[in-house]
């Protein structure tokens, strides 16, 4: 599990997910044994989260779908962005089993980017989102 974190924390390194602020994304290991019929009540309850708080289900591609698309005449920095996410995205889905995006909270959201390992722990990354 040590081997999909470290790729993980190297993939991500230096890149930041825009919204009203600009965040990075570091690496989570919730560490929840793997559990049939997981969901959004399941993952609040992990964090300790009020149960309050709305939970939004992505698909992995949906969530980063800003990140790694490239508009025609962009920079040959913001390609290299968007292929580095696009290179992200596929890390997630090929080292983690049944990869969501959880995005917690209305304005101020916690976006978590979470799958199985192959052990059964969950883990993946988390990154802040604020959009008004």
């Amino acid at each position: 599990m040590e081997d999909i974190l470290s790729k993980l924390e190297e993939a991500a390194q230096g890149l930041w997910v825009m919204s009203e602020t600009d965040a990075a994304l570091e690496v989570v290991n919730i560490g929840a044994v793997y559990q049939n019929g997981f969901s959004a009540e399941i993952l609040v309850q992990l964090l300790e989260l009020p149960s309050s708080k709305p939970v939004e289900i992505q698909e992995v591609t949906y969530f980063f779908r800003n990140m790694t698309s490239v508009r025609e005449g962009a920079s040959e920095e913001k390609v290299l962005e968007a292929k580095r996410f696009q290179e992200l995205v596929e890390l997630l889905s090929s080292q983690l089993k049944d990869v969501k995006a959880y995005r917690v909270g209305q304005t101020r959201i916690d976006a978590y980017l979470l799958g199985w390992t192959s052990d059964g722990q969950l883990a993946g990354l988390k990154t802040q989102l604020v959009e008004t």
